[in-house]
């Protein structure tokens, strides 16, 4: 899969970038096409990238680097990056957040791939209001939520619902675009870090994605830290020594 996705990611990081090119060349219908390809590029190439999220996660050699941020910093940074696909579909996209700083030790990557697919995905199944990302404290840790007013979802597929390739709509009756990857590896990339996530969810009036999270990571609590890199050990190790 890794010398597979080199050979697929060269010549498909080409077709993006010169279809972004030909669509600022062209005017119309022309336009119209280049910007065709691009989408499709794209969703090639975020299908690729959860194909082989999830192939490391598999394989066991996705490996957490944590260091110490404040939450409260980094977590509007994150959501940023997501808001002009809000702003397409004319959705409100908020940030509320209960404590004006929280430190963590945390791996800020696997964070924001967490946030990446949660808000993408209440992005994509919800049509009419916004969404709203919420971070509060608890006693053992952080809880963080994405709300939306989307579609919902039937509580029969609740239990599908992390599963790899899985879709509420699947088949010929399918709506909506995407590879049924995202929860899953948001659900592994959680209970690495510590935590878990949870939804509540009710069909037409939308869903709330819970993720709970340790402020520091229980491996370098106890001291057995088989998912973290040497480097990332030696890093955290006075931040946890300050906590």
């Amino acid at each position: 899969l890794a010398n597979m996705s080199h050979e697929i990611r060269t010549p498909l990081t080409a077709i993006i970038g010169y279809a972004e090119i030909l669509g600022d060349e062209v005017h119309g219908e022309q336009s119209e096409l280049a910007e065709i390809i691009e989408r499709g590029g794209l969703r090639l190439l975020n299908t690729l990238n959860s194909v082989l999220d999830l192939a490391r996660l598999d394989s066991g050699t996705e490996a957490l680097y944590p260091r110490p941020f404040d939450l409260a910093d980094h977590l509007p940074q994150s959501v940023d990056l997501l808001t002009h696909l809000a702003a397409d579909k004319g959705l409100s996209l908020t940030i509320r957040m209960e404590e004006e700083s929280i430190p963590v030790v945390m791996d800020a990557g696997a964070l924001d791939r967490i946030v990446a697919n949660l808000v993408g995905n209440a992005i994509k199944f919800t049509d009419r209001g916004g969404i709203t990302v919420s971070l509060s404290l608890e006693v053992d840790g952080v809880a963080l939520r994405v709300k939306d007013t989307g579609i919902g979802i039937d509580e029969a597929f609740l239990p599908e619902l992390f599963s790899e390739f899985r879709q509420e709509s699947e088949g010929d009756a399918r709506k909506h675009e995407g590879s049924g990857l995202g929860l899953s590896i948001t659900k592994r990339l959680a209970e690495m870090m510590g935590g878990s996530v949870t939804v509540a969810s009710e069909k037409g009036v939308g869903s709330t994605f819970t993720v709970r999270l340790p402020r520091i990571p229980p491996e370098l609590v106890t001291g057995d830290r088989p998912a973290f890199s040497p480097e990332a050990r030696e890093a955290v190790r006075p931040a946890v020594l300050r906590s």
